[in-house]
């Protein structure tokens, strides 16, 4: 993990229980990289629903909540 240098979106989901969101956090912070954000979709952070593994990609609200912090993300990086 501390050889990774590259920029780092982890995404967890709060009900996820293949990537406990303990362990995608601890991930993001043994990164080297200085440019990571971690998210965590739940209730208690704001968002619909607390996100099983899965819903990540197929949610309801996936596209409302996910794929437009994922799209932020990935666009804060291509505008600097």
């Amino acid at each position: 993990m501390n050889k990774i240098e590259t920029p780092l979106l982890a995404i967890a989901g709060n009900g996820d229980k293949a990537a406990d969101p303990r362990e995608v956090k601890f991930a993001a912070q043994n990164v080297k990289s200085q440019d990571v954000k971690y998210i965590n979709f739940s209730k208690k952070n704001g968002y619909s629903n607390d996100y099983g593994h899965l819903d990540l990609n197929l949610g309801i609200n996936a596209k409302k909540e996910v794929y437009s912090e994922i799209y932020k993300w990935l666009k804060n990086r291509t505008e600097k």
